[in-house]
């Protein structure tokens, strides 16, 4: 799994909206959003929650983040 996909994830997570974590990361929409479902797919779980008022962790989000985030210095 390519660390540009989980940085794409954590990219999502921080801005709230695939739309938004776009730009910063210099990929279309449809390029993170597929980044963050292969991430999904990888690990077998629905990561992100879904709806029109945007985009949140889910619980099972909440338990894996802490393996995908960098460690504190």
């Amino acid at each position: 799994m390519s660390i540009r996909k989980y940085i794409a994830y954590l990219k999502t997570i921080e801005t709230g909206s695939i739309t938004r974590a776009a730009a910063p990361l210099g990929s279309a929409q449809s390029a993170i959003g597929r980044m963050v479902a292969d991430v999904e797919d990888a690990w077998g779980v629905n990561l992100l929650t879904r709806n029109r008022s945007g985009i949140g962790i889910s619980s099972e989000g909440l338990v894996l983040l802490p393996e995908l985030q960098p460690p504190c210095q």
